[in-house]
C-alpha cells in the first residue's frame, strides 16, 4: 500500500469522525 494513499485515508476518516462528533454536539445529542 503507498503511504499517501493511507495518509489520504486516514485523513478522510479523521474528517468524517471530526463532523460526526460536531454535528452530534451542535445536535445536542449525547
Amino acid at each position: 500500500m503507498d503511504l499517501v494513499y493511507l495518509g489520504a485515508i486516514g485523513l478522510f476518516f479523521a474528517l468524517m469522525v471530526g463532523f460526526a462528533v460536531g454535528c452530534d454536539r451542535l445536535g445536542g445529542r449525547r
